[in-house]
C-alpha cells in the first residue's frame, strides 16, 4: 500500500467535485421532499377551519359534559341521602315492631288493678370500656284499692 501526497499548494491543486448524476439525484431528491413537504402544508392549512370549528364543538361538548357530570354526582348525593333514609325508616320500622312485641309481652305481665300513667325508656349507652349498662324503664303507675299486698306482688313481679 503507498501512500500519495500532493505537495502543490491548495490553489494550485484540483478540486474534487461531487459527480454529476449523483449531484442531480441530490438535487431531485431535495426539490421532491421540499414539494411533498409544501404540498403537506398546504393539505393542512386548508383543513385548519374544520379542526377550529371541531375544537369549538368538543370545548361546547366538554363543557356540557362537565354540568352532566356535576347533575350526576349531584343526584348521587341526592340517591344515597334517600338509601340512608330508607335505612333509617327500615330500622325504626323493626324497632317498632320488637317494642310493639315488647310491650304488649309488658301488658300481659301487668295485673289488671294497676294502670299505668308514664312509660318511659332510657336506651342503654356504651360505657368508656365499651361495656353497654341495660338502660333504664321508668314507670310511673297508680294502684286500683288500698291493698298493700296487690301492690308488693306487683313488685315482685317487676323484679323478676
Amino acid at each position: 500500500m503507498m501512500i500519495e501526497v500532493n505537495l502543490l499548494p491548495q490553489e494550485l491543486r484540483r478540486v474534487e467535485h461531487t459527480p454529476l448524476p449523483r449531484f442531480l439525484v441530490i438535487i431531485a431528491g431535495t426539490a421532491l421532499v421540499g414539494v411533498i413537504l409544501a404540498f403537506g402544508a398546504i393539505m393542512n392549512l386548508r383543513k385548519l377551519p374544520d379542526l377550529r370549528g371541531r375544537e369549538m364543538a368538543l370545548v361546547t361538548e366538554i363543557a356540557s359534559a362537565a354540568r352532566s357530570v356535576r347533575e350526576h354526582d349531584l343526584l348521587l348525593g341526592q340517591l344515597e341521602e334517600v338509601k340512608q333514609r330508607k335505612r333509617a325508616i327500615a330500622e325504626i320500622w323493626r324497632a317498632r315492631i320488637i317494642w310493639s312485641r315488647k310491650l304488649e309481652q309488658f301488658s300481659e305481665m301487668i295485673p289488671k288493678f294497676i294502670g299505668i300513667e308514664k312509660l318511659t325508656l332510657e336506651e342503654a349507652r356504651r360505657s368508656a370500656q365499651g361495656n353497654q349498662n341495660g338502660g333504664y324503664l321508668n314507670l310511673g303507675s297508680v294502684c286500683a284499692g288500698a291493698d298493700v299486698d296487690r301492690l308488693a306482688m306487683f313488685r315482685r313481679i317487676l323484679r323478676g
